[in-house]
């Protein structure tokens, strides 16, 4: 009887490259803001450090940030199409988009702002996200192109509240590395910045 073998999933989390919302502290959320030059040319660059290792796939949140991010690391990688997932989307941040720290703070000094997705719901999209990566990709290398509060999500849960939200505050175009073998997800390094 011949043993099975089980292969590692490994995901490279990027987070998209910087947007002038970004550039300007402004909170971005689900609001589709698009990458500015300075974030294609990060997205460049990381697709240059990408392309120098093995790779399955590549999916992404439908945000055009992340989309345009995926699209420049994908023509460069030659992994097309890119799969464009909702459960990777930013968390929603309701009245606060668009505004600056300092704008939120005047706003709404008790740091409650209406229409908030709550951390249980962005948890649980992070949730899906890994079991969806863990079913559909087995044994596969998968790039996943998201963003900052997404991505921590997933950290925080692979990492059982040792990092992720609150902790780290992730870099643009930023890689986390995160496995499933046996039935389960571990977390690599993160936050590693390139070029």
């Amino acid at each position: 009887m011949e043993e099975v073998v089980e292969v590692s999933t490994i995901a490279c989390w990027v987070r998209h490259g910087q947007t002038d919302w970004n550039r300007d502290g402004r909170l971005q959320g689900q609001s589709d803001v698009p990458l500015n030059e300075r974030g294609r040319q990060e997205a460049a660059r990381c697709a240059a450090h990408l392309a120098a290792l093995p790779w399955d796939a590549i999916v992404a949140s439908p945000l055009a940030r992340a989309r345009e991010t995926a699209e420049i690391i994908a023509a460069r990688t030659e992994l097309a199409p890119v799969a464009l997932w909702d459960t990777l989307m930013e968390r929603h941040y309701g009245t606060g988009e668009g505004l600056t720290w300092a704008e939120r703070e005047r706003r709404f000094p008790n740091g409650e702002m209406p229409g908030v997705e709550p951390y249980e719901a962005l948890g649980a999209r992070g949730k899906a996200s890994l079991d969806r990566l863990a079913a559909e990709y087995s044994g596969q290398r998968v790039l996943v192109v998201a963003h900052g509060g997404s991505i921590n999500a997933v950290l925080g849960l692979v990492a059982t509240g040792a990092i992720g939200s609150f902790h780290a505050q992730l870099a643009n175009c930023s890689l986390s590395w995160t496995t499933y073998d046996r039935g389960r997800w571990e977390l690599g390094a993160y936050n590693q910045r390139v070029g």
